[in-house]
Order: structure tokens, then sequence, then C-alpha cells
């Protein structure tokens, strides 16, 4: 089983790295203390733990053996008077090791499992399936994939209508990423946003379409008098909005494509803002200083405070 402690750079970072070192001094003990005459423990590198039980009479007689020693772990420890409770993220592989299976592979997926537990919440435990193998090398694949089709321009922008009330005119325009790649064909932001936005790569994606929206609804402005007073919509990840650059890159976009700021809307979501609100704050003060405008889309599903909104120079809820 792989052991990760769960938030430890909180801790770290709150108690200082003397404290943490002793933290770990006394998982390590309780990780031993809980498997003592049934297997081994190895510190595996920074907060990470690695068990080996030895054979048991069972696979349900293993799994108890680990909840057992995860709830030595969870117990209360005093550091210098300070009371600290840890949870940890475990990932099991189970069973005899097969035929020609390298420790670094048995390593490898109960790592995988591991991930899973954190990805789905924390404080838990995930039993490795070989499921888990073949979604990683499909991420592997959709990254690789990402990266060429941002060099090579796959990227395109769709356009949302946003209408007037009476639906007897159009407002603006929202723009969507669609992916039109030679091999998966059209995808859709569902199967690539969220990994584009864990790898960094929504950072130059965001770039893309801010400045691919901008020069093409400048294009319409100059082509149909009508479309003069037509706004865009642009949503900005909670990575683009964390990037030291946005607001230089904002100004680059709308002076090179021309681009009227009056008529950008920079969309952000709730929990982007909520994250950091001083650091927010600044940003979006820097970013209504170029005249664009700025939305907050996903306004209820998270904090819900009105109360910020008295702090935050927003012009639209969504």
């Amino acid at each position: 089983a792989c052991v990760d402690l769960d938030r430890f750079k909180m801790l770290n970072d709150s108690l200082g790295h003397s404290c943490g070192d002793r933290v770990l001094l006394e998982a390590g003990r309780r990780l031993v203390r809980s498997l003592t005459g049934r297997g081994t423990v190895c510190r595996f590198g920074g907060d990470e733990f690695v068990l080996l039980v030895d054979r048991t009479e069972s696979l349900d007689a293993a799994q108890e053996i680990l909840r057992a020693a995860m709830e030595g772990l969870c117990r209360p420890m005093n550091v210098e008077g300070q009371e600290v409770r840890l949870t940890a993220s475990v990932g099991v592989v189970l069973g005899p090791v097969e035929q020609g299976q390298s420790a670094e592979n048995v390593l490898q997926n109960a790592d995988l499992a591991m991930h899973r537990a954190k990805d789905s919440g924390r404080d838990r435990m995930r039993l490795f399936h070989p499921g888990m193998l073949r979604r990683a090398q499909e991420l592997l694949a959709l990254d690789a994939d990402l990266r060429r089709g941002l060099e090579r321009g796959e990227f395109l922008v769709y356009y949302q209508r946003i209408m007037s009330a009476d639906g007897a005119f159009i407002r603006g325009v929202e723009a969507l990423a669609r992916w039109q790649s030679p091999t998966r064909g059209l995808v859709s932001p569902h199967a690539f946003i969220s990994h584009a936005e864990d790898s960094g790569l929504i950072v130059p994606l965001g770039e893309q379409v801010l400045r691919r929206a901008c020069q093409e609804v400048t294009d319409l402005r100059k082509r149909y008098g009508a479309a003069r007073r037509i706004s865009l919509a642009v949503n900005i990840s909670a990575r683009q909005f964390a990037q030291p650059d946005l607001v230089d890159m904002v100004r680059i976009v709308l002076r090179e494509t021309g681009m009227p700021p009056a008529l950008l809307k920079l969309e952000l979501t709730e929990s982007t803002l909520m994250g950091d609100p001083e650091s927010s704050l600044t940003a979006m003060r820097r970013l209504k200083a170029l005249g664009v405008s700025l939305a907050i889309d996903d306004f209820g599903t998270g904090y819900s405070s009105l109360s910020y909104l008295q702090r935050f120079p927003v012009d639209v809820l969504k």
C-alpha cells in the first residue's frame, strides 16, 4: 500500500519544518507499531510511506490490517503543545504478485490507486484495478495530443448567442472552445478542459481562445454595421487568473486585435475569486482599469456571499 499524508504541506507551512519532521517521525512509528510482526514499513519520500503486509489468510484480513493502521495514524498527536490530526490517502494492491510483475510495477499500481484516492476527496482508501492504469495511459495520450493541437492551431471558437429578453436581437456572444482533432474528431470541452486545467495547458489554450475570439468579433464588426455593439464574453480559468501576466496578456490581445475593451466581458467563477479574495480583488481592479467588464459565473453554487459583491468590481452575475 502507498500511504500519502493529506495536506502535509499546509502543516509544514503553518508549524514549521522541524515540527513537520516530528510529525513524520510519529506517523512512521505509528505505522510500524500497527504492522508489528505482520509486515514492513518504509518512508518512500516526502510525506509518503509504503506498507508491505506479509502473507495473510485472506484478502479481507489484509484490508483489516491496513484499516487498523490508518485508524492508528489518524489519532490526534501533540506536537509542541499543538494538537495535530492527520488523514491519509491510501492506494492498495491486493493479492499475490503475478508472475513477471516487478516490484516497480506493484509500487506504480499502488501509487495510481493512491492518487485516485486523493482525487476522490482524500482521507480514503482505494484498491487498484486495471482500469486505473488504462485511464492513466489515456490521459498521457490526451496530454500529448493536446500539446500537438495547441502547436498546430487545432482549437476552434464556437459562439453561443446572448439574446435580448424579448428575443428581438442579439446582445452578445459567449466564446466556447472546441477541439478539431485529426484523430479524435470534434472534441467537446468536457473531454479535455479539466485535464488542460490540471496540466497547465489551459493557460496557452485560454490565450489562443481569447485572441481568436477578439479577432473574429472585430472582423465581424467591420463587415456588419448592425453587429458593432455585440459584446464578447470569454471564460477565464482559475489557472489563468492566477498568472501574474494575465492583465498584460489581455492588454496585448486588445491592442493587437483592435477589440474595444468596453465590448469584452471576462467571466470568472465564484470559486476562483474566493480562493484568495485579496489577490482576486487586486487582479480584478487591474482588469477593470483596461476598460473590460467582469462577470461572476456559477454564482450561488459555492460561497454565495452577497457581501463580497460590495468589494469586488463586478458588472454581471450569472
